[in-house]
């Protein structure tokens, strides 16, 4: 179900502010949605995650009950801010530095600059005091990393003997990992045994009388053994603890306490509760710095504190959103919204995969009515999410901004922007940067024997910072393919007319993505160069030094045998990505692949006769290259060439590059039989083509495969397909 929104543009103010919605919670989902329905003219948003999805987490107890597929529970984050038309990071945050309004992270990523920041990054499980971490221990937060194991869990199961499981905690998690464990139990016809452990007397302990006694009678007529009155004090491997008191020794042990704040508001020295938990007022804000907006359960709501519950950053997300508008336009305070939390929620608990427990007040019911509602509900709210208007027509756009409409050098970028972004650059990579500011710079090379290439690629991704960091690794394959060592780099880089708060965060992130592939490879970056630009544009220039050979495209002969390392298909996926429709499990190979650098094992490069990278021309069109070097033909194996996963869906939703009807016009007249398109799709930063002697291939590695070999020139169709 595709899901429209009409779209209604704010022009009652000028403003140049960037919103950093950090965490993809469901409070920073859903203003990222209504930032989308009514976006800020000259405003950007940029959506930090560590991950390609965000769970909805009312769903995940129907998701472990084999109810619901992966997709179905989770916000596609690539999808979301391609459609949104906001950058999207991935990457994981270490640091709040809130008096230079700056996000660090993880990675060697610059850290991106913000005017206003919303934090929504969920919290763990509070920690057993005294526990041994083990593959038996299995954590329910965060989601990200429980899915996986529960996965493996299920996998494993069916096959292993009666098995001990454990679930630490009595509370709504607690009982519904539970019965989720009862329901899969169930379905494979096991035996196991399942005990429940909760540190306090009654299980849902805040729970009215009659929904406890529903929810042990529950437990007990599945044959789960209850233990109450036994707080965990430590978990030994598969040994648990309770004062020194031996509990039991299980197989699988599931963690689904209370939680925990996460760790990065006291190291950000963020105000807090004496907890740890994020402190807001009743508008959202932190008091002491309030262009900070919290919401979700990492917050603790100063006013009164709430219960870890979904439902309360749901309904924060709509006051977030007015709340962080009103900020940037500079609206009277008296415009900003308090939060008022509902008193009296009702709670849904699933007890079984058709009954859920619901409870509000005093009273306390179980039915199956209610999962019917409640998957009604979730479906209905995760289809909201659909589909989201991301593009301005030209009458649209921000018209209010001022272009840099010059030419020559009174194109190019200030030169206090630039102070800015080169020493925020300095302290992660002074090493393989410039340390004066010369107008030209000496090359670091030794040898006569020197080689130059160049590449250029306009913007491609939401983040900046891959497209800096794939687009290097693109230029400096033509280098490694041909056996060259790269040793330094110029680039040169277009940014599109924006607001200079906007320029600033690009230009930082690209430079960093082009400067962590130079410090991952020893690569001196020896000058850069700035320009505005109709849009965002990089060129590489590489510098590289000849070792012991220079591989040709010429030296194929009959006999050797054609090998490949990576996948074919990425322009078919990037056209989808940036359409907003590539799921979030093809989008992570998308990026996994096109950030693996062409490097060829130096054991393999010395035996090759040939290679080159599949880029612009496609599989055929540069296996064409070879062969027309060499004066050679090819038998190919489609079968032995490695594709990413869904690309003919893809392709069947007709997202094709229009280089394909190009390259298919170009070099079908020399294939022997008509193929799939994806042969004919332009790759970034593709696999390697190379040439391999016959009795050379126990030299290739793990990601290497033959898909065919060269034949002598008898035809005029050099490519016959088997």
């Amino acid at each position: 179900m595709i899901v429209s929104f009409i779209v209604e543009r704010d022009r009652s103010y000028m403003s140049s502010s960037v919103i950093v919605l950090a965490g993809a919670g469901h409070a920073n989902i859903q203003c990222l949605k209504m930032m989308a329905m009514k976006p800020l003219e000259g405003v950007s948003v940029i959506l930090i995650s560590d991950g390609d999805v965000a769970p909805y987490s009312g769903m995940l107890p129907g998701y472990m009950m084999g109810l619901y597929t992966e997709e179905e529970i989770h916000f596609n984050l690539w999808k979301l801010a391609s459609q949104a038309g906001v950058v999207f990071v991935r990457d994981r945050i270490t640091q709040i530095d809130s008096e230079n309004c700056m996000v660090r992270f993880a990675s060697d990523r610059a850290p991106i600059l913000y005017d206003v920041l919303s934090l929504n990054i969920g919290i763990t499980p509070k920690s057993v005091n005294q526990i041994i971490e083990s593959e038996h221990v299995i954590k329910l937060k965060p989601i990200s990393k429980l899915l996986p194991k529960w996965n493996s869990v299920l996998e494993k199961l069916p096959s292993l003997p009666p098995q001990r499981i454990a679930i630490i905690g009595g509370g709504p998690a607690g009982i519904e990992t539970t019965s989720a464990i009862i329901s899969k139990i169930n379905s494979f016809n096991r035996n196991d045994q399942v005990s429940l452990i909760h540190s306090n007397e009654n299980l849902l302990t805040d729970f009215p009388q009659k929904a406890q006694a529903i929810v042990i009678q529950e437990m007990l007529q599945k044959g789960v053994k209850v233990l109450t009155k036994t707080p965990v004090t430590k978990i030994d491997h598969q040994k648990i603890y309770s004062h020194e008191e031996f509990v039991g020794e299980y197989d699988f042990i599931f963690l689904a306490t209370d939680a925990e704040a996460p760790e990065i508001f006291k190291l950000s020295k963020l105000p807090t509760n004496e907890t740890g938990f994020l402190k807001v007022n009743a508008k959202l804000q932190v008091d002491e710095f309030p262009n900070i907006f919290g919401a979700g359960d990492c917050i603790h709501f100063s006013p009164s504190p709430l219960p870890k519950a979904g439902v309360f950053a749901v309904r924060e997300g709509m006051v977030l959103s007015n709340n962080i508008r009103k900020f940037v336009t500079k609206k009277s305070q008296s415009t900003i919204l308090d939060y008022i939390p509902q008193k009296n929620f009702l709670k849904l608990i699933h007890l079984s995969s058709t009954r859920i427990l619901a409870s509000r007040g005093n009273w306390a019911i179980a039915s199956s009515l209610f999962w019917i509602w409640k998957k009604f509900i979730d479906v209905r709210f995760m289809k909201r999410f659909g589909s989201l208007p991301f593009e301005m027509s030209e009458s649209e756009r921000d018209h209010s901004m001022v272009v840099n409409t010059c030419g020559g050098c009174g194109a190019k970028i200030s030169q206090s922007l630039l102070s800015e972004v080169i020493s925020l650059l300095q302290l992660s990579f002074s090493d393989v940067m410039p340390l004066t500011r010369e107008d030209c710079y000496p090359l670091p090379v030794k040898k006569n024997d020197n080689y130059i290439s160049v590449d250029g690629l306009r913007a491609f991704l939401p983040d900046p910072m891959l497209f800096g960091q794939i687009s290097t690794l693109h230029a400096l394959s033509d280098l490694w393919v041909s056996g060259i060592k790269p040793v330094a780099l110029t680039v040169s880089v277009g940014l599109a007319h924006r607001r200079e708060a906007q320029q600033r965060n690009f230009l930082l992130q690209v430079m960093s993505g082009i400067l962590k592939v130079c410090k991952d490879n020893n690569i001196q970056m020896s000058n850069a160069h700035t320009f505005e630009n109709a849009e965002d544009h990089l060129s590489v220039t590489v510098v590289g030094e000849k070792q012991s050979l220079v591989l040709r495209k010429d030296g194929a002969k009959p006999g050797d045998l054609i090998i490949m390392n990576k996948k074919l298909g990425s322009g078919i996926a990037l056209q989808a990505l940036m359409k907003g429709d590539l799921g979030s499990h093809q989008a992570h190979d998308l990026i996994s692949q096109m950030t693996t650098p062409n490097f060829i094992p130096d054991a393999l490069l010395e035996k090759l006769h040939s290679a080159t990278d599949v880029t612009g021309f496609g599989f055929i069109g540069h296996l064409y290259e070879l062969l027309e070097a060499s004066g050679t033909s090819a038998q190919i194996d489609l079968k032995q060439v490695n594709i990413l996963e869904k690309t003919q869906d893809l392709i069947d939703r007709d997202h094709r590059s229009f280089l394909i009807d190009e390259n298919k016009k170009s070099f079908s007249p020399y294939v022997s039989d008509d193929i799939a398109d994806v042969y004919y799709d332009p790759q970034t930063n593709g696999p390697i083509l190379a040439i391999l002697p016959a009795d050379k291939k126990e030299l290739l590695e793990e990601g290497w495969t033959v898909i065919g070999t060269i034949t002598s020139r008898s035809q005029s169709r050099w490519i016959q397909i088997s």
